[in-house]
């Protein structure tokens, strides 16, 4: 059995499947990390505009003093 796959998988196919495998495994990797890279860019983004819209105690106190 091994050696009916071995004459229809020979070494060298496998080897190339090898290859490319562990270069679209490189490039998946490289892809990920530049979108996490481009989340946490964006996530910091909208904590920053989320922190400069919160109200502050003076706008809170305005607000009380209104009512």
């Amino acid at each position: 059995m091994l050696r009916a796959l071995l004459e229809k998988y020979p070494l060298s196919t496998r080897v190339a499947d090898d290859q490319s495998l562990s270069a679209v495994r490189d490039h998946n990797r490289k892809s990920l990390r530049g979108t996490d890279t481009q989340l946490d860019l964006l996530k910091d983004h909208i904590e920053q505009e989320w922190v400069t819209r919160l109200p502050t105690q003076s706008d809170l106190d305005n607000q009380s003093d209104a009512a």
